[in-house]
């Protein structure tokens, strides 16, 4: 038992010594690797065995500078695809590679730290390299494999282009897993290993499967089996056949409904409504061309609910329905048929007896066929009565005036004429018996509606405003204005145009307010009212719209004309019509009152002529006063003078008129003219060449209390004229 105790003791102490041994051994060991890295370890199967951080670091860098240029092998199924680290943005980082290298064996006890150590000496440890990715060009470098690595899953669809439609399977897809891609590319790279990276997948189920439209085929077999008829009113009808019906058919995106385009059937229902669809027509009453009461009958409207037959076809052709009626809609018009039948009847009755017109010592008749050519018919959609009936007054004024000519007179004024310097009448007054058409046409209107049988005329007594006595009562002490033109190298027969002229138009007189017509005062200008040939302007027969001078009866007038146009021109008063001649004619100018542009050109056709259209001169008396013509022609001038009571108005025009523009130089070239009115071998010289032009004057007239009265623009143009010589070819 001693020496058991004994060899124990020393087997303790053996142990003891030993384990002191060790301790100390792996306390040199810790001490001997301070601030350097354990034997064995390796970043990346790059050995950093015993190395400082510098060392390491640097080793480190070395080690991986080529594995980061060289190429990296993703494998795809049978497809590969190469691309180093550096250009899928991955980057050592060394620091922190060596952090972890160093940190191997220095945590936990001592005994888990002397078995890490261990593990390094006999069979060596390799820490993976911390790998930094720039996130984007990573990102970007895996996703330009998309197009070859994933593909979409293909939906099931239905299939109509066969005679019955059919499912066509589902197809699943290929998903691009990039995480898990890029989590083994890491990986690969923290390792330096050059063994491919197999790209991660996932497999896509399709939105629709094949199951699904299993489900949904019947219900779209059945909306496409056969054609659809579609009916509307009167007997019409649209059909849709099975193209149509599969090209409006589709299934939902979820392939459990069938759809139907409803923007393609909406078109459809337009399509057909714009052939159905029809505006209501009011009916009709009028008088026809026999004079007979006749109504047009009123048509309905027809219109298509185009929302509600949309739906309703929708539904129709999902449900695989045969037949399917529009939506329509009847409305009749405002004025129907029976509407107006009912008025035409009515107006009738009213109008069937006709009517009597009585006045002092007669009567007339109205017959039905009378009134009703004068009726007057006014729908009236929406009031009581559908018509409103009236009559014409200018048709019933027709009738009047047949039935009461015998017993009208027209009112005539008194006229007046200065004979030998004293006012005189040459016409007396004459008070007129005038039927009032307006109010008697009214009274007619009112008796025919109120049932009545007759109706009388309104007639009406006008008297003249002048008689013959009121001559004496006018007064012309005062020359308004005054004007005088030459003649005295006038022919002789345009002498004694321009004498008779002025012997038809001196003396008459102008009432206030009234107008003085040159057209009216002359009368006929025509041989057996004194007038002879002359020269004057008359349309050229050999140039179509142009005029030329030569020989007419009462050639010459326009310079009387002219005279008593510059005479009212100077006292003021306004003119109603004036047209210039188509060239200036020079002698128009001459004298204290005449000036370019002061002319008027007239132009008096007989009585039934059509020809060529009047032109007149005329002009208003506004003195307030009685105003008369005096003119004169002693063979060397014609002198007009405007008598009246002065008014007390200045007339001026501006200093620098007439204002002269658009001068247009003559052809000079002489113009020889037959003219079977000379007699042959005579020669006259009709115009002299001058120049064309235009010209503007402008009269201001203002009264006492320089308050403007009137403004009074005059422009003309006038055309050049040539040296035109008339030949005579006549006997």
């Amino acid at each position: 038992m001693v020496r058991l105790g004994r060899t124990l003791t020393v087997v303790l102490a053996l142990v003891a010594i030993l384990a002191a041994a060790a301790i100390a051994g792996l306390g040199l060991y810790a001490y001997g690797h301070q601030d350097r890295v354990y034997q064995g370890v390796s970043v990346g199967n790059v050995d950093l065995s015993g190395m400082t951080r510098a060392e390491a670091v640097a080793a480190l860098q070395g080690g991986y500078a080529a594995y980061m240029n060289a190429p990296l092998t993703l494998q795809n199924g049978t497809a590969s695809y190469v691309i180093s680290p550096n250009q899928l943005g991955l980057r050592l980082d060394a620091d922190a590679s060596v952090d972890k290298a160093l940190a191997y064996g220095r945590t936990g006890s001592w005994w888990h730290r002397s078995q890490a150590w261990a593990r390094g000496l006999f069979s060596g440890h390799d820490v993976p390299a911390t790998v930094a990715s720039s996130g984007d060009l990573t990102n970007a470098s895996l996703i330009s494999l998309t197009p070859d690595v994933a593909k979409a899953p293909a939906n099931a669809s239905i299939d109509f282009s066969d005679a019955a439609p059919s499912v066509i399977p589902d197809v699943p897809g290929v998903g691009f897993d990039y995480g898990a891609t890029r989590a083994a590319i890491l990986d690969r790279v923290a390792r330096q290993s050059y063994q491919p990276v197999l790209i991660a997948t996932t497999v896509l189920t399709a939105d629709v499967t094949e199951a699904t439209l299993n489900q949904t085929l019947p219900t779209a077999q059945k909306a496409v089996a056969g054609a659809l008829s579609i009916t509307g009113l009167s007997g019409m009808s649209w059909s849709l056949d099975q193209a149509q019906l599969k090209s409006l058919v589709s299934v939902s995106a979820d392939g459990t409904t069938v759809v139907v385009n409803r923007d393609a059937l909406k078109k459809l229902v337009d399509g057909i409504a714009s052939s159905v669809e029809r505006p209501s027509k009011d009916a009709i009453l009028l008088v026809d061309g026999s004079g007979e009461l006749t109504v047009v009958p009123g048509v309905d409207s027809i219109s298509v609910d185009a929302a509600k037959s949309t739906d309703g076809l929708a539904e129709a052709i999902a449900s695989g329905s045969q037949t399917y009626g529009l939506v329509t809609k009847e409305t009749p018009p405002k004025i129907t048929t029976e509407m107006a039948d009912g008025s035409m009847a009515s107006i009738k009755k009213t109008v069937a007896k006709g009517l009597t017109v009585k006045w002092d010592g007669g009567s007339g008749q109205l017959t039905q066929a009378d009134l009703l050519a004068a009726l007057l018919i006014k729908p009236t959609p929406g009031k009581d009565q559908p018509f409103a009936f009236s009559f014409s007054k200018k048709v019933l004024r027709g009738y009047l005036d047949v039935m009461t000519k015998d017993i009208q007179v027209e009112p005539r004024e008194a006229k007046f004429r200065l004979v030998n310097g004293k006012v005189t009448a040459v016409e007396k007054g004459r008070t007129g018996i005038v039927v009032n058409f307006d109010d008697s046409a009214d009274r007619i209107e009112k008796a025919v509606f109120a049932g009545y049988s007759s109706s009388s005329l309104m007639v009406d007594e006008v008297k003249a405003r002048y008689s013959a006595s009121d001559a004496a009562k006018i007064q012309l002490p005062d020359v308004l204005g005054e004007a005088a033109t030459p003649y005295s190298s006038s022919t002789e027969a345009r002498k004694t145009n321009v004498e008779r002229a002025v012997d038809l138009e001196t003396g008459w007189l102008v009432a206030p307010g009234d107008t003085f017509s040159y057209d009216e005062t002359m009368g006929q200008v025509t041989e057996d009212n004194g007038f002879v040939v002359g020269l004057g302007i008359l349309a050229d027969p050999d140039h179509p719209g142009q005029v030329t001078t030569g020989p007419v009866v009462g050639g010459g007038i326009c310079q009387v004309s002219t005279t008593i146009f510059q005479s009212a021109f100077w006292s003021g008063l306004p003119f109603l019509e004036r047209y210039q001649h188509p060239y200036w004619i020079n002698s128009y100018g001459i004298g204290e009152c005449g000036m370019k542009g002061l002319d008027a050109m007239v132009n008096i056709e007989p009585e039934g002529s059509t020809e060529a259209l009047t032109l007149d001169m005329r002009f208003q008396n506004t003195t307030g006063n009685w105003i008369a013509l005096e003119l004169t022609a002693d063979g060397e001038n014609v002198t007009s003078r405007i008598l009246g009571t002065n008014p007390g108005w200045d007339v001026e025009i501006a200093a620098d008129d007439p204002e002269i523009s658009d001068i247009v130089k003559p052809d000079e070239t002489p113009i020889r003219q037959e003219s079977p009115e000379l007699p042959a071998g005579q020669e006259m010289t009709v115009e002299s060449a001058q120049d064309g032009f235009s010209t503007l004057i402008t009269r201001t007239v203002t009264d006492k209390d320089g308050t403007v009265v009137d403004v009074y623009q005059l422009a003309s143009t006038y055309s050049s004229t040539s040296n035109r010589v008339l030949v005579g070819t006549g006997s």
